[in-house]
């Protein structure tokens, strides 16, 4: 039978990740910033026969689905 998960439940667990975000250290918030930049720039900056080649996806949408990967 599955469990039932509650919001309190829900809320402690985000604000521990939260915490842990901004009190540790932040190797995985800076990778992730990092990689936003890059793609970004190649995205914006690159010619279009290379951006072509770097992303298969195009459009208006396939900009925040690339981010998001």
């Amino acid at each position: 039978m599955p469990t039932k998960l509650r919001a309190s439940d829900v809320f402690v667990a985000i604000k521990a990740e939260y915490r842990r975000i901004l009190t540790e250290r932040r190797d995985d918030l800076i990778a992730v910033s990092f990689n936003a930049v890059l793609v970004a720039i190649c995205w914006y900056l690159l010619p279009d026969k290379i951006t072509n080649w770097l992303f298969t996806l195009h459009g208006a949408l396939a900009f925040p689905l690339i981010m998001e990967m």
